[in-house]
């Protein structure tokens, strides 16, 4: 359970599978919630890995060839997980009677080796000298890669300090940006506006509730965002250069993970501005 390490097994004759304990916890659900089945197991992987875990299972059922891979899925309460999983056959007089193996949850470490991969990539525009728009719409687009159900956007400060303007977005909607582009930067002007002029982040979990934010409720419904978080992007003297912001699907407070995501991009932001 420390390692996140579960068992599977299925009685090849009658299809039946069973769950560890574990393997169940790492799926959000429980033996009284769900019974594992195939055609609902395959549901739950992401394109690409539906089918190769598809072909996988296919080859170990006819012929009994063993498989360890990693894979990208869903749990049952729409978290987006990264697993390994193996799958050793059991023989009885010639036949395949039993597969068995474990489900792994390598999330952490999937999501650490991308975000290198994301840093890496950013430095190395840097150094190459790419032009800042085309460095910004990467970094939006590798965050949303990290985060599936975030939309994010930088927005940049102005000559005269006062507002700010759309930098880069990945997929927020054209209709979006151009509502939002131009915000003063004020208290209550907003997420973003607000988080330049305070000068530190903010976090409104419901954006249609929020006295900051209701102003922009009915626009942000028909993006399909329900929260958004927002952090300031400082220079190294400390002045305020824009925001990095989150746009989220689903109302509800950025984790510890998503924290540390936000602080870092603004981090990296920063130095893509200042290049």
């Amino acid at each position: 359970s420390i390692a996140k390490v579960g068992g599977v097994e299925m009685h090849v004759p009658t299809r039946t599978i069973h769950w560890t304990a574990e393997t169940f916890r790492i799926h959000d659900t429980t033996p009284q919630e769900y019974t594992p089945n195939l055609d609902e197991g395959f549901a739950l992987y992401l394109p690409g890995s539906r089918e190769r875990i598809t072909e996988a299972l296919r080859r170990a059922m006819e012929t009994g060839e063993v498989f360890d891979i990693e894979l990208e899925k869903y749990t049952f309460k729409g978290r987006r997980i990264d697993v390994r999983t193996t799958c050793t056959s059991h023989f009885e007089n010639g036949k395949l009677v039993r597969l068995t193996g474990i489900y792994q949850d390598i999330t952490e470490r999937k999501q650490a080796e991308r975000r290198h991969q994301h840093h890496n990539r950013i430095l190395e525009m840097l150094i190459a000298k790419v032009p800042l728009p085309e460095i910004l719409k990467t970094i939006t687009s590798d965050v949303e890669k990290l985060l599936p159900d975030c939309m994010c956007s930088i927005m940049l400060l102005d000559g005269d300090g006062q507002h700010l303007h759309s930098g880069a977005a990945h997929s927020l909607p054209d209709f979006f940006l151009k509502a939002i582009d131009c915000l003063p930067v004020g208290a209550g002007m907003g997420v973003c506006g607000s988080a330049a002029f305070f000068r530190h982040r903010v976090i409104i979990p419901d954006v249609h509730s929020h006295p900051w934010t209701i102003a922009f409720s009915d626009l942000a419904r028909e993006a399909g965002i329900d929260a958004c978080w927002s952090q300031p992007v400082f220079s190294a003297q400390g002045q305020v250069l824009g925001t990095f912001a989150l746009y989220i699907k689903d109302s509800r407070n950025p984790d510890d993970y998503e924290i540390n995501l936000i602080e870092s991009e603004a981090r990296l932001t920063s130095l893509a501005i200042e290049q």
